[in-house]
């Protein structure tokens, strides 16, 4: 990772885990708002083929992507790990080692769920949530190893509080379960990082080799050139807010045209009447009990005017 192509490759995979999981997202929402059911959010997504669920996402990214990083850095400089004196060497590598070891049994542990095997619920969100602490405490460590340049050590730990925030979420579903706010902060935060990864490897290193392991001519010591990174991350936060928006409009309009289906006003309504549900209020009716009702009615109706939509309204939306 300690170079300007090892940077962009982290960019690479975060980014694009973050744009399969939005797209995911929203297609499973707007499905499932015009069918008057909540959406059931996952830590990963299969492709579905006729009746077949292959698992891109979990081999790809998780496994393979991982599993080729680790052998880079357990492989680079040669395998050793203490020289002739008994000092300890390449830490950097070891460090990254851990970080993908972490992501690797994720990787395998969501396989495994996929293909359901008898784990313990949730042991896939459990392993995600370690990757992302570990990582977020090596990015602390290696901002924090002697020698760091000011400007180095605060691209390093400006990220933390977006991937603790990614780890707190990822806790939040496996209690929840429902919803697609958590699933939306998560994929946030996943872009942000990635993103990020971007701008570190222009910031510390010159693209002009292959790996790119020639620092930048950049004064990673300049105050100015400090408080400039610092204003950049927020921009990447603006930025990615505003990529999110506009993905969803796209969204809308796709799913619109191809499955034939709209979030109804009512629909829109009894989410934000779930949200400030008084359960205090003198309704003859409860609300759960109206949500009910008004539901079903959608589901109904759709079911005789929306024969364009091959799906099952009593099952979890999870896939088309």
């Amino acid at each position: 990772m300690g170079s300007y192509w090892g940077h962009i490759d982290e960019g690479i995979f975060f980014t694009l885990m973050a744009f399969w999981w939005m797209f995911n997202a929203y297609r499973d929402y707007i499905l499932g708002e015009s069918l008057g059911q909540e959406v059931m959010p996952r830590i990963s997504y299969p492709i579905i083929i006729g009746k077949k669920s292959i698992p891109f996402e979990i081999v790809f990214f998780k496994i393979l992507f991982p599993l080729v990083a680790f052998l880079g850095e357990f492989t680079e400089g040669g395998v050793r790990y203490m020289d002739s004196n008994g000092h300890f060497v390449k830490l950097v590598y070891q460090q990254h080692m851990t970080m993908y070891g972490t992501f690797l049994i994720h990787g395998v542990v969501d396989l495994m769920t996929h293909l359901k095997k008898p784990l313990y619920p949730g042991m896939n969100y459990i392993t995600a949530m370690a990757a992302f602490i570990w990582f977020s405490v090596s990015m602390y460590n290696h901002a924090s190893m002697h020698g760091r340049e000011p400007a180095d050590h605060v691209m390093h730990v400006i990220i933390i509080f977006v991937t603790v925030t990614l780890c707190i979420t990822t806790i939040l579903e496996v209690c929840w379960q429902k919803g697609v706010w958590t699933l939306l902060v998560r994929t946030y935060c996943l872009l942000t990082v990635g993103t990020w990864f971007f701008h570190m490897a222009n910031m510390l290193y010159a693209g002009d080799s292959f790996p790119g392991g020639k620092r930048s001519d950049l004064d990673l010591t300049a105050p100015r050139n400090v408080t400039y990174i610092k204003a950049m991350f927020g921009l990447h936060l603006f930025v990615n807010l505003l990529v999110m928006l506009l993905t969803y409009v796209v969204m809308y309009m796709a799913v619109r045209i191809v499955y034939g289906v709209r979030i109804e006003v009512q629909a829109l309504k009894d989410s934000y009447d779930q949200l400030h549900y008084n359960p205090l209020a003198t309704d003859s009716e409860s609300y759960p009990r109206k949500l009910l009702r008004k539901r079903q009615t959608m589901a109904d109706t759709c079911v005789d005017d929306c024969s364009s939509i091959n799906y099952d309204v009593n099952s979890p939306l999870t896939t088309i």
